[in-house]
């Protein structure tokens, strides 16, 4: 046995203070907050169309346009029977 007592990386791992992970937890909540802000509204020096998730979301909105009416959704009411028909069939 040795006699080095020092404590392993895990032991110093868990020993972090409830206050160090909420600490880090806000820091990424934060980062999280900013980069979807970012996403959905385009950087400083991005103009919205530049954004791939945006163009993407874009082009399903042209290749979906119409669809409801085709399938004869044309009202909410039509959209909850849609659902209540599909939430029976499980």
């Amino acid at each position: 046995m040795s006699g080095n007592n020092a404590p392993s990386q895990g032991q110093q791992i868990q020993a972090a203070s409830d206050d160090d992970v909420l600490d880090v937890s806000k820091r990424l909540l934060a980062q999280n907050r900013e980069a979807y802000t970012e996403l959905a509204n385009g950087s400083a020096n991005q103009k919205p169309d530049d954004n791939p998730a945006v163009r993407a979301l874009k082009e399903f909105q042209l290749a979906m346009a119409g669809e409801a009416e085709r399938a004869g959704i044309m009202s909410e009411d039509d959209v909850v029977a849609l659902v209540m028909a599909g939430r029976k069939s499980h």
